[in-house]
């Protein structure tokens, strides 16, 4: 009978091994400790196994098993000696973030209370086909890894990366919560790995789990990697790695400055038992997908780093379950304490933390009732967790960089990975439909006190800690806070926020730098529509502190605009249907001439172009959903953009939309794909319309859109309707599917600002 030796620690720092005599008596204590047999995989319904605990590292190179072999005599095990040899110049080129799919996105939910040595966490990571990926810290918008993923060779005839090499499936155990389970399984059903990964509430790491199952033979006729590629302060350049195998311990570490990162980065990764052995190496030369090209780890090295971008190759014992974890830290020291805490405290208990911790957040929620879905509940979830903890209220669009793998990783290519006040606005809306009354008064906070620029403009978008990145400006994101102020009754964000923004908008409007794809300006209908239901709100908060002035002039404009935006955007000359429909934007206001646009390289008449984004004007009530000139457009809008996927309708930009994969294998971005955020939008206009049947087929097209995982990507394939390499998740769709959930529940607008409707549209 073999009994399983389980060790608990106290808080602790890492593990030295202090005294090679005691060597031998280890080597006998694992071996008659070892467990007979694989390990067996939990099956997908089961509930969070217990962890088992391996005795504290030391630098033991083997772990025999009884039935499982041993691996090959130590001296065909490599240990690590010296650096790196100095990569070739292709070695040093610049690398690439992962695609921009993800499954999921994790952090724990530590929202509840300041950030504090009690409530440390600030911590994030992605989960992309099986691989870790980003380990954001300490920032929502500062990713420091490509990725962490599992290698498996034979020894002999293959080796498989099963981020790309295995079949993936990504089960949701809790299906309301952001956890996930990953099982990989080998193409030829040969092994399998399951894998699990939570944030630890107690510490600045990440906890990862696996557990290896041989399908045929043992588990001893595998050798099993962990690869480790890091792009510390958001960049691939300048890292570093240290190893100490002897320790258990790998420590990466960028100490240079960037626009994110004032202070270095570190991060230690350690495990809760010995490594087989492990080298650090750079990409693409004398890493350890380079070198177990012949199915071997033949050479090992302790760092790397400088002369190109290093990774970590750990070559894991054969008996599993597998914990590993990664802490983060301002030093070494720092982030040795975060990564031992961690293991520390082990799997159930940071696991079950985690867990506890978002049914905290999701009991918090007013629900409408107990009949929302579970993607309703994960939605507010995700939209959560892309939320800042140390910048409260500054939610990023998403944590991923759309079709990262053709994005170089060079400092600050941060993706979607920044605030836009459009996004964070329909984030705040998401939120209160799921009942979440307290994050959009946060969101609030940060767009008053954080992002407002001094002329009550906001930037085209942020850092999460209000620095302006991109510099254009958007005239509906400077509407958009108002009308969040409005909904929360926020008088006493009047002068501080609202004036300055409606008089930045009454100076300026109606015509925008930009409009709401961030590619041309003029006329846009939906953003007067935003502007118009902006001022309105304005005034309504004017009154109700008492500046009479003020609003009697908002309210004077936003009159006079409302009666021009026919005028100004619809045509009755196009060249589509019977030629009558809005314009997705006319550049100088005159839509029944031939002024020209300048889209993805080529000159277009601006009345080709038509655009959903004219539903805006019925979202937020400047036009009645049964206007004539509404009804006019919508046929004209789907021959020109509508196309139905396997999983149902959705929707184009606008014609020639360049923006997304030109095929699933080209590295060019030529074609734009549909987003199913318009269709959750087109459902949104069906509820306005009172057209319930509509609004319930699109709310189930939007639903079936989310990937395994329950994430939604920013574009679809028409032909499977499943995401792209484009954002995923994007905030704005998690929150337009609560919006609509709620709409439809409700059968009424959840998010129409009923004074500028009863102004405009009744």
């Amino acid at each position: 009978m073999c009994i399983e030796k389980t060790t608990r620690h106290g808080l602790r720092s890492l593990p030295y091994f202090r005294s090679p005599k005691l060597l031998p008596v280890l080597l006998l204590a694992f071996w008659l400790t070892a467990c007979q047999g694989p390990t067996p995989i939990p099956t997908p319904a089961a509930a969070l196994t217990p962890m088992i605990t391996l005795a504290p590292a030391t630098p033991v190179l083997v772990i025999p098993s009884r039935n499982t072999p041993a691996p090959a005599p130590t001296s065909a095990v490599p240990r690590p000696t010296g650096p790196a040899p100095e990569p070739e110049s292709r070695a040093r080129a610049p690398g690439n973030w992962s695609s921009g799919s993800r499954q999921g996105i994790g952090t724990a939910f530590t929202y509840d209370a300041p950030i504090s040595q009690t409530n440390p966490s600030r911590v994030w990571f992605t989960l992309d086909d099986g691989a870790v990926t980003d380990l954001f810290w300490p920032r929502i918008d500062q990713a420091n890894f490509h990725s962490l993923r599992f290698l498996v060779s034979d020894g002999k005839t293959f080796v498989h990366d099963l981020w790309h090499d295995a079949d993936i499936k990504t089960e949701r155990p809790s299906p309301r919560l952001p956890f996930w389970r990953v099982t990989l399984t080998d193409k030829a059903q040969r092994y399998r790995l399951v894998e699990e990964a939570v944030a630890a509430p107690n510490a600045d790491a990440i906890l990862i789990k696996a557990t290896f199952q041989a399908l045929q033979g043992q588990p001893g006729d595998y050798q099993v990697y962990l690869y480790a590629l890091p792009h510390l302060a958001n960049s691939g350049q300048d890292d570093q790695i240290k190893l100490n195998l002897g320790e258990g311990v790998a420590v990466f570490s960028d100490s240079l400055n960037t626009s994110l990162a004032s202070s270095p980065t570190f991060a230690v990764l350690t495990g809760d038992g010995p490594w087989v052995t492990a080298s650090a190496g750079y990409v693409r030369n004398s890493d350890g997908l380079t070198d177990l090209a012949d199915y071997r780890l033949d050479q090992a090295f302790d760092r790397a780093g400088d002369q190109g971008r290093p990774a970590l190759t750990i070559w894991l014992p054969p008996v599993s379950p597998w914990l590993l974890a990664l802490g983060f830290g301002g030093s070494e020291s720092k982030a040795r304490d975060e990564a031992a805490r961690a293991i520390a405290q082990g799997w159930d208990a940071n696991a079950q933390a985690y867990l506890d911790g978002w049914q905290r957040y999701l009991d918090s929620l007013t629900q409408p009732d107990d009949q929302a879905p579970d993607l309703f509940y994960l939605s507010a979830a995700v939209i959560k967790a892309h939320e800042d903890k140390t910048t409260r209220g500054a939610i990023i669009a998403s944590s991923a960089v759309p079709w990262g793998d053709r994005t170089p990783d060079s400092a600050d290519k941060g993706g979607y990975r920044r605030v836009w006040a459009r996004d964070l606005y329909h984030a705040a809306s998401g939120l209160l439909a799921a009942g979440d009354e307290v994050t959009p008064r946060q969101v609030l906070a940060f767009l008053d006190e954080a992002q407002q620029l001094a002329d009550g403009s906001f930037p085209q978008n942020s850092y999460v800690d209000g620095r302006m990145y991109w510099t254009s400006t958007q005239l509906d994101e400077v509407a958009a806070p108002i009308l969040l102020a409005w909904r929360l009754g926020a008088v006493e964000r009047y002068a501080s926020l609202v004036k300055p923004a409606a008089a930045y908008i009454a100076a300026r409007g109606p015509t925008t730098p930009q409009e709401r794809w961030e590619e041309i300006g003029g006329y846009s209908p939906a953003t007067l529509a935003a502007q118009i239901a902006g001022l309105v709100a304005a005034a309504d908060l004017a009154q109700k502190s008492g500046d009479d002035a003020s609003a009697a002039a908002w309210l004077a404009l936003a009159d006079t605009w409302q009666r021009q935006v026919k005028d100004w955007t619809f045509t009755s000359s196009g060249p589509l249907g019977d030629g009558r429909y809005f314009l997705r934007l006319a550049p100088r206001g005159d839509p029944n001439t031939d002024a020209t646009l300048r889209i993805g390289g080529q000159v277009v008449d601006q009345r080709t172009l038509v655009d959903a984004s004219f539903l805006e004007l019925v979202r937020l009530g400047v036009l009645a959903p049964q206007d004539a000139g509404v009804i006019a457009t919508l046929p004209e809008v789907d021959a020109a953009l509508q196309v139905v996927t396997p999983k149902g309708p959705s929707w184009y930009r606008y014609p020639g939309d360049a923006y997304g994969e030109q095929d699933r294998t080209s590295l060019t971005l030529a074609q734009g794909r549909p987003w199913p955020l318009l269709t959750g939008e087109r459902g949104v206009y069906a509820m306005a319309a009172g057209d319930e049947t509509t609004a319930a087929a699109l709310l189930q097209a939007l639903e079936g859109f989310a990937n395994e995982g329950g994430m939604f990507s920013e574009q679809v394939w028409e032909d499977t309707g499943e995401g792209t390499g484009s954002a995923t998740p994007l905030v704005w769709t998690h929150a337009e599917y609560l919006v609509l959930w709620r709409s439809w529940h409700e059968r009424a607008v959840f998010d129409l600002p009923d004074l500028v409707a009863q102004r405009y549209a009744r």
